[in-house]
């Protein structure tokens, strides 16, 4: 793991120094190695410190790639899926919104209180979806994401969700 993180500290420090393209291309390089190897949750939480500082100051584009790149992996650093959730860009955070395992519930019920409808769409078809979750969800949604609740065998619903 040092050998690991030494390697991702040197890649961090050059290209921290280097051209925007330099760092697309560092970012694209490292989200690969990470999602081809397998490692602990240390490792990918140091991948997801270079990963962040690499994706600081990229575009929509970029971030909705990475973002589908990551909504689908369990290798996925916590704190950049975190952060993509709560995307103000649907094209962003709507593949993590949806499909991500790693997201938390804290997480999920700040993007379902404070993001678009297009936002809770996505959240309502989760594989599953916790009470608090669906709750914000009732109480926020538009009749699109109602009607998505309703229809998802993975919403659990709580008292006042079923109301």
């Amino acid at each position: 793991m040092d050998h690991l993180r030494t390697s991702l500290q040197k890649l961090d420090d050059a290209v921290l120094n280097g051209s925007p393209e330099k760092r697309m291309q560092a970012l694209w390089h490292t989200t690969d190695l990470l999602l081809a190897g397998r490692y602990s949750e240390d490792q990918i939480t140091v991948f997801g410190k270079v990963i962040d500082r690499l994706a600081a100051e990229i575009e929509d584009v970029a971030r909705a790639r990475l973002a589908g790149s990551l909504a689908r992996t369990n290798n996925a650093p916590v704190q950049v899926i975190n952060k993509l959730a709560l995307d103000d860009s649907i094209a962003v955070a709507g593949p993590i919104l949806q499909f991500s395992e790693r997201l938390d519930v804290s997480t999920l019920v700040t993007a379902a209180g404070t993001k678009s409808q297009q936002h809770l769409l996505a959240i309502s078809r989760r594989k599953l979806i916790e009470e608090p979750v669906t709750d914000v969800l009732v109480a926020r949604g538009n009749e699109a994401v109602a009607v998505a609740v309703a229809a998802n065998a993975g919403a659990r619903l709580s008292e006042f969700g079923f109301l």
